[in-house]
């Protein structure tokens, strides 16, 4: 092979193996979703122990579920990032509502001229499911032991 063709073939085999560490993709998600599980706390209910591979498994939904639809990806993109270029001068609210609001009122959808989905949800979507687990977490210690409420839970 002549050395021109070789430089070809070496700089496509080089940006074909580039563009795949732009993104987790689903085995970096499942290895972290792993690490996670196997980190978590000894005191932990057994249940989360027993249901190990569907907790690994869970963790890269969101990922699966670009291109569901146009109202999935309309809530799932912002949901999964946070554009902190476009909001590193503004003190943050504590619920996404607010945060909306903040940007028109700011002025800056009009300074970037971004849509209000653009900057992105992601730390208020961390906080609605942190909540959300607490809750269950509740729910399930307020459940009798052995009880059908409690294994559903």
């Amino acid at each position: 092979m002549r050395a021109p063709l070789k430089r070809v073939i070496l700089t496509i085999a080089i940006c074909l193996s580039a563009a795949s560490a732009f993104a987790w993709g689903q085995a970096g998600h499942l290895m972290s979703n792993e690490a996670a599980t196997i980190g978590l706390p000894a005191d932990m209910p057994q249940f989360f122990y027993r249901q190990f591979p569907q907790l690994v498994w869970l963790g890269p939904d969101p990922d699966r579920w670009r291109g569901g639809g146009p109202a999935l990806d309309a809530s799932n993109s912002p949901d999964h990032v946070m554009n902190y270029e476009y909001i590193a001068s503004l003190q943050l609210p504590r619920d996404r509502y607010s945060f909306l609001a903040l940007l028109t009122t700011s002025g800056t959808l009009r300074r970037y001229g971004i849509r209000n989905t653009d900057s992105g949800f992601l730390p208020w979507r961390i906080a609605e499911m942190c909540e959300q687990l607490t809750v269950e977490c509740r729910l399930w210690r307020a459940a009798a032991p052995g009880s059908a409420d409690r294994e559903i839970i």
